[in-house]
C-alpha cells in the first residue's frame, strides 16, 4: 500500500472521529438547551397551557429575523431538505447555523440532518485550508462525512453509504467503488466511536429512532392484506412528496420572511398545545408514542399521523426549514399503527410494509430505505422490509413510464391532427 492510499485511509478515519464529535456536540448542546427551554422554564412558571404558543411565537420572531439576514447575505440555504447524494451542499454560514439551531430548539417539526450536512461541509472546508491532502480530496471526504453523519443520527450505519451507492448504480461493481465503500465504512465506524465517546459528556441523552416491538406473527389474512397495505403506503408517500413540493414552492414566493416565520411559530405553538407529539422532529417521541398507541383510539392515531405531516409542511413553507426524515418516520409509523388496528391481522407485517413503501416513495431510494429502517424492526421482518421497498420503487417507476408513454402518444396524435 503506497503512502497516498495509507494517508487516505487514515484521513477517512480521522474525519469520521471529527464528524462524530461535531454531531455529539451539536446535538448535546441542543438537547441541554431544549430541556431548559421546554422543561425547566415552564416548571418555574407553573406549566401554563399557553406556554408552547408563547415560546413558538418568540421563536418565530427570532427565526424570521435571522432568515431575513440570511437571505440578504446569501442566496443558498442548505437547511431546506436532505441534500442530494450526488451533490455536495454549500458550507454553512454563521447565520445558517444559528437559524438551524433556533428552528430545532423552538420545536419545529423538522429534523437536524440538513443543517448538519452543511456543517460537515464547513468542517471539511476548514480542514482543507490547513491540510493539503484534505484539500485535494475535499469533495469526496465531504461526501463521506455526510454519509457518516446520516448513519450516526439515524442509528443506521449503512444508510448514508447506500444513498451514495444507489446514486452511482450499486449493481455495477468496480475496484474504485469497492475502495470508496471501504473508506465509507471506516469513516462510519470512527464516526460512531467519536459520537459515543463525546455524547457521554452531555446529560439527558435519550434513546432515539426506536419503536415498541410488535410480534412478527404471520397469518394468511395478514399476507392477503400486504398488497392493499403496499398501495396505501405508496399513496401516502406520493401525498407527502406533493405537499413537500408545494410547501417549498410557496416558501420561495415569499419576499418578507419575518411575518411568515411568526405565523408559522404561532401555528406550531397551537399544535403543541393540542399534542406534544406534533411538535419537534419526532426522534425522541416515536418510542413513547408507539407504546401509547396500543391504547389510543383509531381516529387519534390518524389525526396525529396526518397532523405531523401537515405541520412539517407548514414549517417548510413558513421558514422553519429543516430535514424531513424524522417527521416522515414518525408520521408513517403513526398511520401504520392505525392500519394495524384496522386490519387486525399480523400487525408487525402491516406496519413494516406500510412504512417501507411510504418511505421509499418519499426518499426515492429502496436500498437506502431498507437500511434506514433495518434496526427499527425485528430481523425476521427484514425480507418484508426489503420486498416492500423495492416493490414500491418498481411500481412507481412503472407508473411513471406509463405516464411518459401516454404523454408522448398524445403529442404524436396532436401533431398528426395538425
Amino acid at each position: 500500500m503506497n503512502k497516498l492510499k495509507l494517508n487516505y485511509f487514515v484521513c477517512s478515519g480521522v474525519i469520521g472521529l471529527v464528524v462524530g464529535i461535531v454531531i455529539a456536540v451539536f446535538m448535546g448542546v441542543l438537547e441541554v438547551a431544549t430541556h431548559f427551554l421546554w422543561d425547566v422554564v415552564p416548571s418555574w412558571i407553573g406549566n401554563p397551557i399557553f406556554y408552547p404558543l408563547l415560546v413558538c411565537g418568540i421563536g418565530g420572531l427570532l427565526v424570521g429575523l435571522v432568515t431575513r439576514n440570511l437571505r440578504q447575505s446569501t442566496p443558498a440555504d442548505p437547511t431546506l431538505a436532505l441534500p442530494d447524494p450526488a451533490k455536495v451542499p454549500a458550507p454553512a454560514t454563521r447565520n445558517q447555523l444559528i437559524s438551524g439551531f433556533l428552528i430545532l430548539l423552538f420545536g419545529a417539526s423538522v429534523g437536524p440532518e440538513a443543517i448538519l450536512a452543511a456543517v460537515m461541509v464547513s468542517v471539511m472546508a476548514v480542514l482543507a485550508k490547513r491540510y493539503p491532502f484534505v484539500e485535494t480530496k475535499e469533495a469526496e471526504l465531504a461526501e463521506f462525512s455526510i454519509g457518516a453523519m446520516l448513519g450516526v443520527i439515524f442509528a443506521a450505519p449503512l444508510f448514508g453509504i447506500s444513498r451514495s451507492a444507489e446514486q452511482a448504480d450499486w449493481r455495477v461493481i468496480t475496484a474504485s467503488k469497492v475502495r470508496r465503500y471501504v473508506l465509507y465504512l471506516i469513516t462510519m465506524f470512527t464516526g460512531f466511536i467519536g459520537y459515543t465517546l463525546t455524547s457521554t459528556v452531555f446529560p439527558n441523552q435519550e434513546q432515539v429512532f426506536a419503536i415498541r416491538r410488535l410480534a412478527p406473527e404471520y397469518t394468511w389474512q395478514g399476507l392477503l392484506l400486504v398488497i392493499p397495505t403496499l398501495g396505501l403506503g405508496i399513496l401516502f408517500g406520493l401525498g407527502f412528496s406533493k405537499l413537500q413540493a408545494a410547501a417549498e414552492s410557496f416558501n420561495h414566493k415569499i419576499k418578507n420572511p419575518v411575518p411568515l416565520a411568526i405565523t408559522g411559530g404561532l401555528i406550531l405553538g397551537l399544535a403543541g398545545m393540542v399534542s406534544p407529539y406534533l411538535i419537534f422532529s419526532g426522534e425522541h417521541g416515536v418510542l413513547s408514542f408507539s407504546r401509547e398507541a396500543a391504547t389510543m383510539e383509531l381516529w387519534l392515531l390518524v389525526a396525529i399521523g396526518l397532523g405531523k405531516v401537515l405541520l412539517t409542511m407548514v414549517c417548510l413553507a413558513f421558514n422553519w426549514r429543516g430535514g424531513v426524515i424524522f417527521p416522515m418516520i414518525f408520521s408513517t409509523v403513526a398511520i401504520g399503527l392505525a392500519l394495524s388496528q384496522v386490519f387486525h391481522y399480523s400487525p408487525g407485517l402491516i406496519l413494516v410494509v406500510f412504512v417501507a413503501s411510504a418511505g421509499t416513495v418519499i426518499l426515492k431510494q429502496p436500498l437506502a430505505t431498507t437500511f434506514l429502517f433495518l434496526l427499527l424492526f425485528p430481523l425476521n421482518l427484514f425480507i418484508w422490509l426489503l420486498l416492500a421497498s423495492f416493490a414500491a420503487h418498481f411500481l412507481i417507476q412503472y407508473i411513471s413510464q406509463q405516464r411518459t408513454a401516454a404523454l408522448k402518444q398524445k403529442r404524436k396524435m396532436r401533431r398528426s391532427i395538425n
